[in-house]
């Protein structure tokens, strides 16, 4: 069997990481599956936000998360970890669902065809399961005024507001075999969500078999890269292509963790040290995957993500990359400077010979990461100030100015200055040569690669040459995907 095929069961059913599965600190969550082995609409839908018709499978935890996406795809990103969207208070966080699959070749067919959509669960089916014990029961009409979660721990504390009694407050908290769900948001704007007798809140006992409809949702996490992808295949029409370029089959993606948390930081409480040593060092599942999919280009979703890797693989990237300063300066650095990820050596059972150019791009995760903008240091946002005063107090009467970041950095949206452009001629100057569009950025990187030769467009396919190596992910001894491999 090729290691691409094993490697599928190894990570889905890991269970080293005590602090995931012995504390079990998150879930479980509402889970699904789907009649057929490998439906139809998996691969038809993938990208599009669709009601699919699976099968409930009651509360699980989340399992680990292999690569997404066609395994030769040419560009890839790599983040920390998947976000475990259902830990936040809301109804929407209710309602998401998680895949938990028969059996080795579905989560294989679901990973190979997941893009850009995380499913949910109908609101009306998470409301109609709540259990009868533990429901929060309306004393009278009113709304959820604050919904406080800790970042540890299974506790939620609510203040009612009600229009008789007035404001209340209400903990609840659970053992690691529930699931709490909130049937209304909070909400700062007064207003009457239910009447006096209704469930607020409550554990969700979602049934373990039957038809169920599953929503599947476009998250920006992965859609963050469609106008990066859309840049680059107008460049390729300006070179005589074709493109048709999609996440999943020119872009896949994978994390350096593969289990779940709502966050990374230290403020969760994570055992970091045991994680990483288990999931990135000793099982490698990242470099595994890697030396398979060789792809000519890694774009890292935040510092944090490649700090991760380069502090394991730091000798493997030529030139060295240190990881001073905010991440628009390494996006600029690795933009402007090639580097490269270089392994050749046996990795897992892979003989590995990749050259991958390296891009650390800003969080995926978060909007406001791509909106064009100028950045300042904190000494060059001072001398800014000092040197041209006037225009410092329109931008900030104006709302361009953002508050410094952890990094010290200073942000100044440039949108809408036409005006004071021609009052502040210099000082607009200045904005611009610290001008920074991300998206574009990436892309660029993108268009190097392809004049460099190291990316090429396929002119039967409309998609990305493939990357060197063998494959037998889509049909192997274990599993054969009715579509085949569209690349052969």
């Amino acid at each position: 069997m090729s290691n691409e095929v094993d490697i599928v069961g190894e990570i889905v059913g890991c269970r080293a990481c005590k602090w995931f599965w012995d504390e079990k600190p998150y879930g479980p969550y509402p889970a699904y599956d789907f009649g057929d082995q490998f439906p139809t609409m998996i691969r038809e839908q993938a990208g599009e936000q669709a009601t699919l018709r699976g099968a409930s499978a009651g509360l699980q935890q989340v399992m680990p998360v292999p690569l997404s996406g066609c395994r030769k795809a040419p560009v890839m990103t790599i983040g920390i970890n998947p976000n475990l969207t259902a830990f936040w208070p809301g109804v929407k966080s209710g309602t998401w669902c998680y895949p938990y699959l028969k059996d080795n070749a579905q989560f294989a067919y679901y990973y190979r065809h997941h893009r850009l959509c995380q499913e949910s669960m109908q609101p009306d089916f998470i409301a109609g399961n709540i259990a009868e014990d533990g429901r929060l029961i309306a004393k009278d009409a009113g709304y959820v005024k604050r919904a406080q979660r800790p970042l540890t721990g299974r506790k939620m504390r609510l203040t009612i507001q009600y229009e008789e009694l007035g404001e209340t407050e209400e903990t609840l908290e659970w053992g690691p075999d529930r699931h709490f769900v909130m049937l209304y948001d909070a909400r700062w704007k007064p207003g009457r969500q239910f009447e006096k007798g209704a469930p607020i809140a409550g554990f969700v006992d979602v049934p373990e078999s039957g038809e169920v409809d599953v929503n599947r949702n476009r998250v920006g996490y992965y859609v963050r890269f469609v106008p990066i992808l859309e840049n680059f295949g107008s460049f390729l029409r300006s070179r005589g292509k074709e493109p048709m370029l999609e996440i999943g089959e020119d872009v896949s993606q994978l994390d350096m963790v593969a289990c779940a948390s709502p966050g990374w930081s230290d403020k969760y409480e994570i055992d970091k040290k045991e994680v990483v040593a288990n999931c990135v060092q000793n099982k490698a599942w990242v470099m595994k995957q890697l030396a398979h999919a060789q792809p000519r280009v890694i774009v890292f979703s935040g510092r944090s993500a490649f700090e991760m890797f380069n502090t394991l693989y730091r000798e493997r990237v030529t030139p060295q990359l240190d990881t001073d300063g905010d991440v628009y300066g390494l996006l600029s650095k690795t933009v402007r400077i090639p580097h490269y990820l270089e392994m050749a050596a046996d990795i897992g059972g892979l003989s590995a010979d990749l050259r991958a150019r390296i891009v650390i791009s800003p969080h995926f995760s978060y909007d406001d990461n791509f909106v064009p903008h100028s950045r300042f240091s904190e000494e060059r946002w001072e001398r800014f100030q000092t040197e041209y005063p006037e225009a410092f107090r329109e931008l900030t009467k104006k709302r361009k100015v953002g508050k410094k970041n952890r990094d010290g950095y200073t942000g100044v949206l440039a949108d809408g200055l036409g005006d004071f452009q021609v009052r502040h001629r210099d000082a607009m100057g200045c904005i611009m040569r610290h001008f920074y569009e991300p998206s574009s950025l990436i892309a660029d990187v993108l268009k190097q690669e392809f004049v460099l030769g190291n990316l090429a467009a396929e002119r039967r396919s409309g998609k990305l040459a493939r990357t060197p190596g063998s494959c037998r992910f889509c049909v192997n001894e274990e599993w054969k995907f009715p579509e085949g491999c569209p690349y052969r």
